[in-house]
């Protein structure tokens, strides 16, 4: 990798880890340790169990759109090695910060379903844009949904409608953005390397003109109310079920603050958007504090060692040199 591209992942690492502990900081103020602490020692296993196979079961989902997405780059791409490069990328967004995971997606892909990097991270610029819709839309309608707050409680939901509308416009632009470059041909003064990775992504933006795009789209719903359902089970593992408004609210706050370029496992921004979320909706904020964090222990967790196990795997099955 050239020096000026380390050194800008360098930063970008850097940048995301500092923003994390930020918001660890802001999450954890005027918080009592030893409550948070033993609230954690209180959780249902059983809940916590079926929190993991609620979240996995949503990667079949996940990997299910993102094979229709790839139709016009990798139309013979098989569902399971498509669902063994998602999860890949999942689990290195867990463990390296600033979503550098996504990168490593779009490389995985190549080795893997023979893409161009290019066709890898477009069809992956897709997704998140389905995904950034979706979630906005849940915010917003667990938002409506809720009865009157008081006026604190209001101030921190009119934070929330602000985080909808900014993410609404952002995950708009970018798709339409995406489209536009995707039409675009490039002129003759560019050079033979560029103009091949924007045919590339062209190709892959021809995703959003075939009938299977509606069915993609179709899923992202139903991928995210699987989400949810993760996030209720931890919840009442620690005693505190929710209803559906601010399931929704909890939902789509959490998983806009994955979408920020930040520390490994989303550590801080994730523990303040569930404290946001949570008070928002008149919860405790400890409780949130405690769900983010087993969320990442054990729904991440779980998926990060199922990308290491898929990964042991891939390696004792490599042949050797010397090997018939």
């Amino acid at each position: 990798m050239p020096t000026t591209i380390l050194q800008r992942r360098s930063l970008q690492a850097a940048a995301g880890i500092g923003i994390g502990g930020l918001f660890l900081w802001l999450s954890l103020r005027g918080h009592d340790l030893a409550q948070l602490r033993d609230l954690s020692l209180s959780a249902r296993p059983e809940w916590i169990a079926a929190g993991i196979v609620t979240y996995l079961a949503t990667m079949g989902l996940r990997a299910m759109r993102w094979q229709l997405l790839l139709r016009p780059s990798a139309p013979e791409a098989r569902l399971g090695a498509v669902a063994e490069t998602l999860i890949m990328g999942y689990a290195v967004n867990n463990l390296l910060p600033a979503r550098l995971g996504e990168l490593f997606r779009a490389d995985y892909a190549k080795r893997r379903l023979g893409l161009s990097r290019s066709e890898a991270l477009g069809s992956i610029v897709l997704e998140r844009g389905m995904d950034g819709l979706t979630i906005v839309i849940l915010l917003g309608s667990g938002l409506l949904l809720l009865d009157t707050g008081t006026a604190a409680i209001n101030a921190k939901r009119e934070i929330l409608w602000q985080a909808a509308t900014l993410g609404a416009a952002l995950f708009g632009a970018a798709l339409l953005a995406a489209m536009l470059l995707g039409r675009r041909r490039s002129g003759d003064t560019a050079t033979r390397g560029l103009q091949r990775r924007l045919a590339d992504f062209r190709n892959s933006m021809a995703a959003l003109r075939r009938p299977t795009a509606g069915t993609a789209a179709a899923l992202s719903p139903l991928v995210w109310l699987g989400e949810a359902g993760a996030l209720a089970c931890v919840l009442t593992a620690l005693g505190h079920p929710m209803g559906p408004a601010p399931l929704l609210v909890l939902t789509g706050a959490a998983s806009l603050s994955t979408l920020i370029p930040t520390a490994p496992g989303y550590l801080g921004t994730f523990q303040y958007a569930f404290v946001l979320a949570l008070t928002a909706v008149g919860g405790d904020g400890a409780v949130g504090l405690v769900a983010a964090t087993l969320v990442q222990v054990f729904l991440f967790g779980s998926l990060t060692l199922l990308a290491a196990g898929i990964y042991s795997l891939s390696v004792l099955r490599r042949p050797r040199p010397g090997d018939a």
